[in-house]
């Protein structure tokens, strides 16, 4: 991890693998959690205080890091230096029609929005660019889910009409 500037997980692999690395009695967000996801009647929704553990967790591995975690239906969050950088709403849709392929489609389209804005590698750009990239991963991985199959792509036309309803 000493190398990577961005790392992108779903929820579901950001929580495993720091409950998985940290001690249950070092952070109390951790264990809450992991006891109201084991409960079907818990509000499972994950607390602003989780994230800052996720993020710090992940700190300490590379303090220069962007830790990207997709949400679903609720959007994407990053993390850079121990706190939550940006959130993002996901493009809200009815007609979920086929969910392969949605991450993959968000980091496309986060990889694309991050460039947008990038000014030569520039570190201090970078959480700009973050947060464009954060729109355009929510944008392209709604639009993915709005068709069968992940290899029927949207067009540019369609992805920028998801933006401008989200925005």
């Amino acid at each position: 991890l000493q190398y990577v500037d961005f790392l992108i997980l779903n929820e579901l692999e950001a929580f495993s693998i720091v409950s998985t690395h940290l001690k249950e009695e070092e952070d109390d967000s951790f264990q809450q959690w992991k006891e109201r996801h084991n409960n079907p009647n818990a509000n499972n929704e994950p607390t602003n205080d989780l994230f800052v553990t996720m993020a710090t967790f992940f700190q300490s591995y590379n303090p220069q890091m962007y830790i990207i975690v997709t949400r679903g239906p609720k959007g994407a969050i990053s993390l850079n230096n121990g706190s939550i950088l940006h959130t993002q709403n996901a493009v809200q849709q009815e007609d979920i029609v086929d969910p392969t392929g949605a991450g993959d489609a968000f980091a496309a389209g986060f990889l694309h929005g991050l460039f947008l804005d990038w000014k030569n590698g520039e570190r201090e750009c970078w959480k700009k660019a973050v947060k464009q990239g954060l729109k355009w991963g929510c944008a392209v991985g709604t639009s993915c889910v709005l068709r069968q199959g992940a290899s029927n792509p949207s067009s540019r036309e369609e992805i920028e009409l998801l933006l401008s309803s989200s925005s």
